[in-house]
């Protein structure tokens, strides 16, 4: 990882977590794939289905807000 990238990702992690979501929000909206909205919201709406039905069945392990939240901060750890 460039060292630029490195100091942006300490700096947002020093944000609060509304200010993280809105950085995150526009960074994501800055990756203009061409498709519609309303493709993108077909798209969830299947993944969604896809994603409940796997729970239903029980064919896929399930975790906690808290759970993703430490992993997701330990990989970006791990990374910087």
């Amino acid at each position: 990882m460039k060292d630029k990238t490195q100091k942006v990702l300490q700096q947002a992690f020093e944000l609060s977590e509304e200010d993280r979501l809105h950085v995150i929000e526009q960074l994501l909206c800055s990756l203009d794939d061409g498709r519609t909205e309303e493709s993108i919201d077909e798209e969830w709406a299947e993944e969604i289905r896809r994603r409940s039905q796997e729970i239903e069945a029980a064919s896929t392990k399930t975790l906690t807000w808290s759970q993703v939240k430490k992993l997701a901060h330990d990989r970006i750890r791990k990374n910087v």
